[in-house]
């Protein structure tokens, strides 16, 4: 597996991760704060507190909002039955994430076999 497909697998773990943990959150409120505000603008946050500059985080927040109408394909929620955020996607998104990882590592070792 080459550095950039870790990369990527690594980039989608964590994002996945983070998505999950919010809709957990979001399930839960401890009050009527708005919970996904709270969330990701303490993400902006602790970005800032790592050292990315504000240029940095408004771009990429920005191109994430710019991609999501191709992402969404005109639907407001991933399901129009069930209102609430999902939060059981996460291990069968892992477990697709491993899979494919684990073929792709088999064929790297058996290329010359192949």
């Amino acid at each position: 597996m080459s550095d950039s497909d870790d990369w990527q697998s690594a980039s989608l773990a964590a994002a996945t991760d983070f998505a999950v943990r919010c809709a957990q959150l979001y399930s839960r409120p401890p009050s009527s704060e708005p919970t996904l505000v709270g969330i990701i603008n303490t993400l902006m946050t602790e970005l800032w507190d790592r050292n990315f500059s504000q240029e940095e985080i408004r771009t990429a927040f920005q191109a994430a909002l710019d991609d999501m109408p191709r992402y969404a394909a005109g639907e407001e929620r991933r399901s129009n039955f069930d209102q609430k955020p999902f939060t059981h996607l996460r291990a069968d998104l892992t477990s697709r994430t491993a899979k494919a990882r684990n073929i792709r590592r088999w064929c790297e070792q058996h290329a010359g076999f192949l």
